[in-house]
């Protein structure tokens, strides 16, 4: 049985800087790491800007936009509590860390401006019609129309409840 002293993920941030020639002295690097301890996968735009599925249980590691190694978070039941850095080969004599940002993943989303999308609507997408939209019907995970703005899809049928919700409604 897991418990709090005893568990915890082991990221090789090392082997990915290595591989990818980060590791240079005075280089600035952002590391993006995403854990996923619900229970089931979740969708994210990845730093590189592409469309990522992060199995339950998992974690990914970015540095700047490279994926590097994926591996198994720390179980759900227990509570993610502390961050800590270390070295374990002892081949930085010094790092400097800033800048520290936690946050929830968000659900990847895109934007109708009146012109184009910020990325092609999908069932994986939650959309916003932030401009007057009458083209072809899509499917999204959610759509929000915000104020002052018309949602007319052409050709596009119901396929939901959008009286009670904008969820997968037009097609």
């Amino acid at each position: 049985m897991p418990t709090v002293a005893n568990t915890y993920a082991q990221v090789n941030m090392y082997d990915l800087l290595l591989g990818t020639g980060f590791l240079i002295a005075n280089q600035f690097v952002s590391i993006s790491l995403y854990i996923n301890r619900g229970v089931s996968s979740i969708k994210y735009v990845g730093p590189n800007g592409v469309l990522q599925t992060l199995a339950t249980g998992k974690y990914d590691i970015w540095a700047n936009t490279t994926k590097g190694t994926s591996g198994s978070a720390i179980t759900s039941s227990v509570p993610l509590s502390d961050l800590k850095i270390v070295s374990s080969q002892n081949v930085i004599g010094s790092a400097t860390f800033d800048d520290f940002s936690l946050t929830a993943i968000p659900h990847p989303g895109t934007v109708w401006n009146g012109t184009s999308w910020t990325n092609t609507p999908t069932a994986d997408y939650d959309a916003t019609i932030n401009g007057n939209y009458s083209g072809a019907g899509f499917t999204a995970s959610t759509i929000t129309v915000n104020s002052n703005n018309t949602f007319s899809p052409s050709g596009a049928t119901n396929s939901g409840d959008c009286r009670k919700q904008w969820k997968h409604c037009f097609r």
